[in-house]
């Protein structure tokens, strides 16, 4: 548990390398542990390899899990488009910067610079990650596309939302708005 809170804390700061956390490591007995709740702030060699174990696919279900159960419990606000209500569900590429990084799977992305490029479902008025999937910068956008908007209509159904899913066909002009059968 203190790898993911130590994780947690420094994205809060802004601090995205794993090195980072040996600036907290100095100061254990007050400040960044004392505020996060950490009893031993892990190395950098740690913290790694612990952030790397919980990548694994047993861990990412749980965390798949949790997040379905999170958006169960808040209400999901729907958009209102002549009188009926739908549930909307962005879904897209996110390119990521990660250019001078020397990063695992940084890549060229079609943006024109280094970085990630993961796509990400974002649920209701509010944008709730709905679900989402790490993806290398070199990777094509509609490569695994299919399977991701399978695996999300199926998290969609287990949600049990009040209202359709809003789907908007990627060529349709703005005003053309469909409702989707999940």
């Amino acid at each position: 548990m203190d790898i993911l809170t130590t994780q947690i804390g420094l994205l809060c700061q802004g601090r995205t390398h794993y090195e980072d956390v040996e600036l907290y490591r100095q100061d254990e007995a007050e400040g960044f542990s004392l505020s996060m709740g950490i009893e031993k702030i892990p190395s950098e060699p740690t913290l790694r390899h612990g952030l790397e174990a919980l990548a694994g696919e047993q861990s990412m279900c749980k965390i798949e899990g949790v997040n379905l159960a999170i958006l169960k419990n808040h209400q999901i606000s729907p958009l209102a488009i002549n009188g009926r209500f739908y549930i909307p569900n962005d879904i897209d590429v996110t390119p990521m910067d990660n250019a001078g990084s020397n990063r695992e799977n940084v890549g060229r992305k079609y943006k024109g610079c280094d970085g990630f490029a993961p796509i990400m479902s974002n649920l209701g008025t509010e944008g709730w990650l709905a679900h989402h999937e790490f993806r290398p910068g070199i990777q094509h956008c509609q490569k695994g596309t299919p399977e991701f908007l399978k695996r999300n209509a199926q998290l969609l159904n287990k949600l049990n939302l009040k209202h359709p899913v809003l789907k908007v066909p990627e060529k349709a002009k703005k005003s053309t708005l469909a409702p989707s059968n999940t």
